[in-house]
């Protein structure tokens, strides 16, 4: 899979100083975007919308953190939302980001998986840039190609 022709970013992340539980607590910010997303509509491209997940405990137990809007006909969408994650120094924050082409006026169960990747609070704080190839769940990593997840600081 060619991660420079299909790529996500996760653009933009920054820590604030937000008092929450304890000293070492703070929110992190994470704007997205992504290139070369695969286009799963006939008549038009796709409508990609970002919906991430964390979880504290492993990659299990995903829990929704947000979503951003909705990007109507762009397969290589800038997204203007951001998404606010509570962070705790001590603890490791996994985070799974999953790409969705929504045709509806809504997230609906209908909408087409366009790809996931999983990253670490840790890793994306600890690089400007963090690009992730975005993955199917049905055909894996040896399927069609798909765009990947890029977190960017």
């Amino acid at each position: 899979m060619d991660v420079a022709d299909q790529s996500m970013d996760v653009a933009d992340s920054r820590c604030l100083n937000i008092p929450a539980k304890g000293a070492n607590a703070g929110t992190v910010i994470l704007n997205f975007s992504c290139k070369g997303l695969r286009d799963r509509d006939v008549l038009s491209k796709s409508d990609p919308q970002l919906i991430l997940y964390t979880s504290m405990k492993g990659r299990a137990n995903y829990v929704m953190q947000g979503r951003t809007e909705k990007v109507k006909n762009n397969l290589n969408p800038v997204f203007g939302t951001s998404v606010d994650i509570p962070y705790i120094f001590e603890k490791q924050t996994f985070c799974k980001v999953v790409v969705v082409d929504d045709d509806n006026d809504g997230l609906s169960s209908m909408a087409d998986n366009l790809g996931e990747a999983e990253f670490t609070i840790g890793q994306a704080i600890s690089k400007k840039t963090l690009e992730l190839e975005l993955v199917h769940r049905r055909w894996g990593p040896k399927g069609p190609p798909y765009s990947a997840l890029i977190p960017l600081l």
